[in-house]
């Protein structure tokens, strides 16, 4: 089990190409394990923090400052009232329209039974290598072939 940092060293260097299946199986279980925990502690540590400078004030060490800051997060309230608004300000401009809008804003499975053969037109698909996580598939047996089962 991971408990330190050189532990998760150690345990990336067992994945090697000449270990077993098994073998990197479990040493990316041990790792998701320990990200896992080390990100539950991070935010505890942060909760921590946070309450701790908001009563104390900032914590200056050398170069290094930690002050609590705030994250905006911005959400539309109504898409389509709101399109409808920059439609008419830009005067049904399309183009106009399009250059207020985030990158990749409309859903490419959502439209594609509305543009139907011309999907491929409007929309590229770029794959990149990943380790992917899946339930692996049974493997039957044939009984005929057991030691000693005829």
């Amino acid at each position: 089990m991971i408990q330190s940092i050189q532990d998760a060293r150690e345990s990336c260097s067992e994945i090697q190409l000449t270990a077993t299946a098994d073998e990197v199986l479990e040493a990316r279980n041990t790792l998701q394990v320990f990200a896992a925990r080390l990100k539950e502690v991070m935010e505890r540590a942060d909760d921590f923090t946070i309450e701790w400078i908001k009563r104390h004030g900032e914590i200056q060490c050398g170069t290094k400052r930690l002050y609590v800051g705030s994250k905006p997060t911005t959400k539309c309230l109504n898409v389509a009232k709101t399109l409808e608004k920059l439609v008419e300000i830009e005067g049904g401009d399309i183009g106009g329209i399009a250059r207020l809008l985030a990158s990749q804003p409309i859903k490419h499975g959502a439209v594609r039974e509305s543009l139907g053969k011309d999907w491929d037109k409007h929309f590229v698909v770029q794959r990149k290598d990943e380790v992917r996580e899946g339930k692996g598939k049974l493997q039957t047996v044939d009984a005929a072939f057991l030691q000693g089962k005829r």
